[in-house]
């Protein structure tokens, strides 16, 4: 019995030993694996480095004295895009092998109280940075001592390139729409629809219905009245012409003059030892000044008189508005002058004779004209048709009745009469879902699922320049260029 005890603890101790032999040796194999997992982080952040290190030199290169602002606070831009149109840098990439925002990235020259600042923006995907480079002593300062020669060092740098491997996760749907990591397909649901007909008896009613009134239309001719209305003599206005000429100013010259102060040109300093309080000094006169006229001769461009002016200089223009009457409106029938100019004509209207129709007689009870004029007005009879059976009232006020007994339903509530009974069908429908996994959503119904997600490993290249001939990791594409080093003054 102590034997079998003895077993059973020994094989229980060595189980946790196993276990903790097997978890010492995972933690190693993590360690080992963290710790051979390269960092790229500094390969990016040089990368990105190189890239606007490469911005500023381009820009610094490009902003000559005659494209600097000129006014303190203002600012000449030049964007990545205009950079890479212009071929002042080659194309780069950021740390994923995409281009980086060739609008928002730029470099641009600001004019300060004390000179200037070279200010470099590089945004790529979400980061983003600013240098600021203050512009010293050199060819783009224009209050630089002019007794130093001033030159720029030439640095020739190399172009490199180096593949940059990225991993990109993307998802795809093989029935439905991607929704970000998911997959919903939606389809219509179905409709059943249970149909049940009432009955009732209809209700009996007697019939009392409008029946059409028969009109009949008469026409009754009557007498024109005629009227002779004497001739008359009308005054007609109309407008005037205006007719604008242009001419040419005539150019005079005007002097003008200006009272100017200077010292006296023909007075010199002369200096008389004296004594004053027992020492010798030099007492020395003090020169005036004297005044003088400056006159300056200007042109001027003046108008003719009557001539409106328009414009200034040289280039004004002259011009003045005549008013006149239409050439068939005699002198007798004008007045005034200018905008107060009037001009009329007379109509003489002869004698006629007018036929009209009285008054009570409306314009389309009317046809011809002159003595063959016509004038008349309708009266009315009114009647019931045979197929009336009742009526009311008389003349304008008969109504015509066809009085019967029948039988109704609510039609307006879906009752429909048949023989003396009404009948009603209604029908009820719901929707429901007859898919597996598909839940329903009012009218339609909706299954999600997890979407197909698919790791592309994609190679980019990587570009930078560099001054060192060779650089750990890269390669050398054939490429240089030089650009200008620091400032060196004599």
């Amino acid at each position: 019995m102590k034997t079998e005890i003895s077993k059973r603890g020994f094989s229980i101790i060595g189980a946790i030993l196993i276990c903790l032999a097997i978890l010492l040796f995972l933690f190693i194999i993590m360690g080992i694996v963290k710790k051979n997992t390269p960092n790229l982080n500094p390969l990016y952040d040089s990368i990105f480095r190189d890239n606007i290190n490469s911005m500023q030199d381009a820009g610094e290169a490009y902003f000559t004295n005659d494209k600097l602002p000129t006014e303190e606070g203002q600012e000449v831009i030049l964007t990545l895009q205009e950079m890479l149109d212009k071929n002042y840098i080659l194309p780069f990439t950021d740390k994923n092998g995409d281009t980086c925002d060739l609008n928002k990235s730029y470099v641009k020259v600001v004019k300060t109280k004390d000179g200037y600042e070279l200010r470099t923006f590089l945004k790529c995907g979400e980061e983003s940075h600013e240098i600021v480079k203050v512009l010293g002593c050199h060819d783009l300062c224009v209050d630089c001592n002019k007794d130093k020669t001033c030159t720029r060092e030439k640095i020739t740098q190399y172009q490199f390139v180096k593949d940059v491997k990225s991993t990109k996760t993307t998802y795809s749907c093989t029935v439905g729409k991607l929704n970000g990591k998911s997959c919903t397909d939606t389809v219509a649901a179905k409709v059943r629809t249970i149909t049940k007909t009432d009955s009732k008896a209809a209700a009996k009613i007697t019939n009392k219905k409008l029946d059409e009134t028969v009109v009949t239309k008469n026409k009754n001719y009557v007498g024109y009245e005629k009227t002779t209305t004497p001739s008359k003599t009308e005054k007609v206005d109309v407008d005037y012409e205006v007719t604008r000429i242009y001419t040419d100013p005539d150019k005079k010259v005007e002097t003008t003059c200006t009272t100017v102060k200077e010292k006296d040109p023909n007075c010199k300093v002369q200096c008389v030892p004296t004594y004053i309080n027992g020492v010798l000094e030099e007492v020395c006169n003090t020169c005036g000044y004297v005044y003088h006229k400056k006159c300056t001769d200007n042109d001027v461009w003046v108008c003719p008189n009557g001539y409106t002016d328009k414009g200034s200089g040289s280039s004004k223009t002259c011009y003045k508005d005549i008013y006149k009457c239409p050439d068939n409106i005699s002198k007798e029938n004008q007045s005034g002058s200018g905008k107060n100019l009037k001009c009329w004509y007379y109509v003489t209207t002869p004698a006629t004779t007018i036929y009209k129709c009285p008054s009570y007689i409306s314009k389309e009870n009317q046809s011809g004209s002159g003595e063959n004029l016509k004038c008349w007005y309708y009266t009315y009879t009114y009647s019931c048709k045979p197929t009336s059976n009742y009526s009311e009232g008389s003349g304008k006020d008969l109504k015509c009745y066809i009085v019967s007994t029948n039988y109704s339903c609510d039609t307006a509530n879906g009752w429909t009469l048949k023989d003396k009974t009404c009948y009603k069908t209604t029908s009820t429908k719901s929707n429901y879902c007859d898919l597996s996994g598909y839940k329903l959503s009012g009218s339609t119904c909706t299954k999600t699922v997890d979407a197909k997600a698919t790791k592309t490993t994609v190679t980019k290249k990587a570009y930078k320049w560099s001054t060192s001939e060779t650089l750990s990791g890269w390669k050398r594409t054939g490429k240089s260029k030089e650009v200008e080093g620091k400032e060196v003054c004599e």
